[in-house]
């Protein structure tokens, strides 16, 4: 499995038989350079426009997102690769304030080539037992770490990683040369981290997992003009 960043939130998963996953795709305010993508489903975290803009990706994906208070699950079919995928969606919020200051947010649970992955979007507060149970095995986790008092900042990042044990952990959304909106960069998660692999380009391929979790840090190139 092949997994790029085109950074804050939004990751494309490839699996071995060619199926493309998109999350929280940004809207052309968020100053990343967002190439021309094709995928089969787009994952939604939330109804931000840093997050849900389906109508940049070409083609016409599946869209996987919450429309409901409660538990979600969607099984989508794809005959073009002959797999067939199960997301689950979490209820949680995008602050610690029940959602009152910034709406909902869903984390996401599917499955790729064998490979649990969990993306919490835009978590903004610790998880409890309950949802930690909820969510399981996780072999991948796209974490957000920026704080800014809009998601986890390092040290809450640092203890999702310690409740859930992944054994990658993929930081988003938070600031780089690129974009700022108010966030911390990924220094003080990474601080207190200790396995931590930094790459020179956007993307990653998982082959094997390790048995510490380890940080992968992408990079990706800066603003436009």
């Amino acid at each position: 499995m092949i997994v790029r960043w085109f950074g804050h939130s939004c990751f494309l998963f490839y699996s071995k038989k060619g199926t493309r996953i998109l999350t929280d795709p940004y809207a052309e305010t968020v100053s990343y350079p967002f190439p021309p993508l094709t995928c089969e489903i787009v994952v939604v975290s939330h109804e931000h426009q840093d997050h849900n803009a389906v109508w940049r990706i070409m083609g016409d994906p599946f869209l996987v997102k919450r429309t409901n208070p409660g538990l979600c699950e969607f099984e989508v079919p794809l005959k073009l690769t002959g797999e067939t995928f199960i997301f689950k969606g979490l209820p949680v919020y995008h602050d610690e304030a029940l959602g009152r200051k910034r709406g909902p947010n869903t984390i996401f649970l599917w499955r790729m080539d064998g490979y649990s992955i969990c993306h919490l979007g835009d978590l903004g507060h610790p998880l409890n037992e309950e949802q930690v149970n909820a969510i399981g095995k996780v072999d991948i986790l796209l974490l957000p770490v920026g704080g800014g008092k809009q998601v986890l900042d390092g040290k809450e990042a640092t203890l999702v990683v310690h409740s859930l044990q992944p054994s990658f952990v993929f930081p988003m959304h938070y600031k780089t040369a690129s974009v700022d909106m108010g966030l911390d960069s990924v220094d003080e998660f990474l601080r207190l981290m200790t396995q931590v692999e930094r790459l020179n380009g956007n993307q990653f391929e998982v082959n094997t997992v390790p048995k510490q979790s380890t940080v992968v840090v992408f990079d990706y190139p800066v603003k436009r003009g």
